[in-house]
Order: structure tokens, then C-alpha cells, then sequence
């Protein structure tokens, strides 16, 4: 990806999503805006920008944080950054007929034994989603207070409580 990033050239900002919907890790941008030696803000939920200048606001667990970065500038983005728009009648015609260009290792300079399967510094060993039991025990009484200690017992010797 960076290769082919600096093939482009030219670039103010680069977008990124948070994070990828192969394994999730939420990597890709990070190591691209180092690789590209790039400031980055990540998880921005607002772009605005002015001159050469962008102002994003990122969210944070309990608030917001507010950056001013110069460009060119790699940004990713959550799911709140906007609203999509619908293309026009024109736009969907003329996306249609836009040439994208492949590239090879080859095209973007890059050496084909440092990418893909053989280049991984790790391997994955096992993904599976682990098996999940659920048992569920009525517990009942004559009166809400005699339901509630038994409850209570039932919850101690489980150590719960």
C-alpha cells in the first residue's frame, strides 16, 4: 500500500477506515502514516479543512479531542465522519466507464519477496469462536423476600457472591 501511495504522489490527505473488516486489528493506517512519515489522527468523527491545514475532532471514550494537523496527512475515520452522498445520474455513468489501474509488485517498485504470505512476520494458527453454554435455573418462592434468599443461597454456592 505505501508503495503504491507514493507512486501516486501528489496526495493532501489520506482516509482511512478505523479498521479492517479482515481481522479487525485497526493497523493498516497507522503503520501507512509511518511508512509515509505522516502525522495521523486517528478515529476522527470531523474534518475541516482550511488552507493547508486540517482540524479534526476525535472521539474519545468520554469526550472529544480537538488536533490541528498540516498536510499532506493520513486521517482514519469512524463510522460517524458523515453522511454518504448518493452519486448522480452522471456520476454512476461516468464511475462506470473510469479505467483503474492494476499494478503489479513490479509497477509500484516493490520487491515480491516482502510482500503477501511470505513476507508475514506471523502466522495465524487457529480462528474459531469458542462454544458458549448458557443454563438458566427459575428460582421461585411463595413471597418475593423468600424467592429473594434463595436467590441469595443459590448465588452463594456458586461463589458469586
Amino acid at each position: 500500500m505505501t508503495r503504491a501511495i507514493q507512486k501516486i504522489s501528489g496526495y493532501d490527505l489520506i482516509l482511512c477506515g478505523r479498521q479492517a473488516a479482515d481481522w479487525d486489528e485497526g493497523l493498516a493506517g497507522s503503520i501507512l502514516a509511518e511508512n509515509l512519515n505522516l502525522p495521523l489522527v486517528t478515529l476522527a468523527q470531523a474534518v475541516e479543512v482550511s488552507g493547508k491545514e486540517l482540524k479534526v475532532k476525535r472521539g474519545i471514550l468520554d469526550g472529544y479531542q480537538f488536533f490541528q494537523v498540516t498536510m499532506p496527512a493520513l486521517i482514519t475515520v469512524s463510522n460517524e465522519i458523515g453522511q454518504p452522498r448518493l452519486p448522480s445520474g452522471w456520476g454512476i455513468i461516468a464511475a462506470a466507464r473510469k479505467k483503474i489501474p492494476v499494478w503489479t509488485a513490479t509497477d509500484i517498485g516493490a520487491e515480491p519477496s516482502r510482500i503477501g504470505d511470505s513476507a508475514a512476520r506471523r502466522k495465524l494458527v487457529k480462528l474459531f469462536s469458542p462454544a458458549r453454554e448458557r443454563k438458566c435455573e427459575i428460582i421461585a418462592g411463595e413471597t418475593p423476600a423468600e424467592a429473594g434468599a434463595k436467590l441469595g443461597e443459590r448465588l452463594r454456592q456458586k461463589r458469586v457472591i
